[in-house]
């Protein structure tokens, strides 16, 4: 897309003000193959203005504004096991957003979010996937304008989530991240339970 090639060009098409516009389509889009197409189009432009320092804050912005927490971790949810790009590049957004601290808590404190990701975590890790013939890498975290060669996306589905829930403590640390126990999730599932328990308390 555009938005790999320039800062210039990651500023303008952001001075459009097309991300609701294309957050609403993800929202919207049904399972038909040009609609899959479009949406990973969609959140590899949204990728790419993450990694941009300029874009990053004005994306953010627009994500609370339009519940687009929820829509990207639908799209996880969603296409987890159907497609592989689709739900890798969801997740490396995710990521993404996850670099900044003050983002984390308000990814942890939107409902329903983390119990998402745990689910399609657990789902994923029951499959004993095989390990990947090639070493697992994270993303480029920042714009290279196409002259980096770090992958612009995660390949791995398991590696993706894992990485994320990582991120957002929902996982240990300890585990290697090509097999992680489901006992993790289990143990993190219930951390999740005891707060909102302790919260209910007071």
């Amino acid at each position: 897309t555009i938005t790999t090639l320039s800062p210039k060009l990651c500023v303008e098409f952001t001075n459009k003000g097309l991300m609701p516009m294309l957050y609403q389509y993800l929202q919207s889009a049904n399972r038909s193959e040009p609609n899959k197409l479009m949406a990973i189009a969609i959140l590899r432009v949204f990728i790419n203005l993450a990694r941009f320092d300029l874009t990053a804050p004005i994306l953010w912005k627009v994500t609370l504004m339009v519940d687009g927490l929820n829509t990207i971790v639908d799209l996880i949810k969603i296409w987890y096991g159907k497609n592989e790009e689709l739900m890798c590049a969801a997740t490396t957004l995710l990521w993404l957003f996850a670099m900044k601290p003050e983002n984390i808590e308000v990814i942890n404190s939107t409902e329903n979010l983390n119990k998402k990701l745990l689910y399609v975590f657990t789902q994923l890790d029951r499959k004993k996937p095989k390990k990947p013939s090639a070493p697992l890498s994270l993303p480029g975290a920042k714009a290279d304008w196409g002259l980096g060669y770090r992958r612009k996306v995660f390949t791995h589905p398991l590696y993706a989530v894992t990485t994320v829930c990582r991120k957002l403590g929902l996982v240990g640390g300890g585990e290697d991240l090509s097999r992680v126990s489901i006992a993790s999730a289990g143990h993190a599932s219930s951390r999740l339970r005891s707060v909102k328990i302790a919260k209910h308390s007071f």
